[in-house]
């Protein structure tokens, strides 16, 4: 058949393009530092949306936690990339020993109990993680009935909802000892509410007190499954206690966990070295998540400054957004001289589903969110307002109806920012 293109003999050439039009994504990556519900301590987390955030640091209350979190929520609407690290001050964990009465006892008899002060009964927690500062010793009295303990995964009051089953593992039907079943078997189950006959657990593991394998070929030993699998619970093994058949089973809901006392300027001024190196993480906004004490603000542009690919978003006080307040902190107190960073106000009125009301909260996470939209649906060059940014053609994108309310409420922020560079 002639080509009609090319209707003469001989060869030639065509180029055939088969490069992909890769769409413009967010390159924006938000980092905070803050206080949560729950979570890992210390540590800069990644999340990648509003779900994601809730798993790891649990619910939003700004009496109890502060407003970061909402920043967060609102960035994560419009991107997919934002680092929070928890911060607390003498949060509690709470934990509970497991024991046994006799342990050479024909049917040894365990009991679950929480940590308490000596000579009573009342649940106390205890400070940082447990696992790094409890151990066992041979000369404790009565040791050697001591099986282990288990703690929450991190500190906080959301620990005293947390329940743990020990039992056997043995079949229905079959005994607890013979017919192929190994009663140092045992399993371990989490509830995430108190231990209740017919409520399912959230987390359930088969283990040993031994090293071993299963028939699949896993690891058994009860630290090694539990610490590395549970998003609750740890384990702490006492070597010290023989190992003896599961015959009993026995149940305790946590207490004892604790969310301390609101964080000090101190503490946030130091957290936020965590994320100096540039080399560790990579983020290119510092967000302030409302927390406004000006050594604070100093210390997050001395961190954007240091690395030199970041940009703080700090946001104007409270009680200093009327215009002459506001002029007055920016000179006055604040008195930064940086390019690597700006001052924004006023705060936001959102409704909060957490406690069905409106409140005001810190505009910088919204203006990170912003950010983030203007860099996904323009260039990264492009500034982060003006006339037109809420009528941008984006070619053809299905939004759904909440991602399109979201973005739609970007479009009607109206904020001010001070730039921090003095002429």
């Amino acid at each position: 058949m002639i080509n009609p293109t090319n209707s003469a003999a001989g060869s030639y050439t065509r180029i055939i393009d088969l490069s992909e039009r890769i769409p413009n994504v967010s390159t924006s990556i938000a980092a905070w530092v803050g206080e949560a519900e729950m979570g890992e301590v210390g540590v800069p987390t990644l999340v990648t949306d509003t779900e994601d955030r809730r798993a790891e640091f649990g619910a939003l209350d700004p009496q109890r936690y502060g407003f970061a979190g909402y920043g967060v929520n609102q960035f994560l609407k419009v991107a997919n990339r934002a680092y929070f690290m928890r911060i607390v001050n003498e949060a509690k964990t709470a934990l509970a020993y497991l024991t046994v009465d006799d342990s050479g006892a024909t049917d040894p008899v365990l009991r679950l109990v929480n940590n308490s002060s000596q000579g009573t009964n009342t649940p106390i927690g205890v400070d940082g993680n447990p696992l790094e500062t409890i151990g066992f010793l041979p000369t404790q009295a009565g040791i050697q009935n001591v099986v282990g303990y288990f703690c929450a995964v991190n500190p906080g009051r959301w620990n005293n909802q947390i329940s743990v089953a020990v039992m056997p593992s043995n079949p229905a039907g079959v005994a607890l000892r013979g017919n192929g079943h190994n009663p140092k078997h045992f399993v371990v189950q989490v509830y995430f509410g108190p231990f209740t006959a017919g409520v399912a657990p959230v987390e359930r593991f088969v283990v040993s007190r031994e090293y071993e394998v299963d028939e699949t070929g896993q690891q058994m030993f009860i630290e090694d499954v539990i610490n590395a699998q549970s998003r609750y619970v740890r384990f702490k093994n006492n070597d010290l206690c023989p190992v003896f058949d599961v015959v009993t089973q026995t149940a305790e809901t946590f207490n004892g966990g604790h969310d301390g006392q609101r964080v000090t300027v101190n503490q946030i001024i130091e957290a936020w070295d965590k994320y100096a190196d540039p080399d560790r993480i990579d983020v290119s906004i510092l967000v302030n998540g409302g927390y406004t004490h000006h050594l604070i603000q100093h210390k997050m542009l001395e961190v954007a400054a240091k690395r030199g690919d970041t940009y703080a978003i700090l946001d104007m006080p409270s009680d200093k957004q009327k215009v002459a307040d506001s002029i007055m902190y920016r000179r006055q107190v604040l008195n930064a001289n940086t390019y690597y960073g700006g001052i924004y106000g006023p705060d936001v009125l959102v409704y909060d589903e957490f406690t069905d009301r409106k409140i005001y909260v810190p505009i910088s996470g919204y203006v990170a969110a912003v950010m983030a939209y203007t860099d996904s649906v323009r260039r990264l060059w492009f500034a982060p307002a003006g006339i037109d940014i809420g009528s941008i053609v984006t070619g053809k994108q299905e939004r759904s109806e909440e991602h399109t309310s979201e973005l739609q409420s970007l479009r009607e922020i109206s904020y001010a920012v001070f730039c921090l560079k003095k002429k």
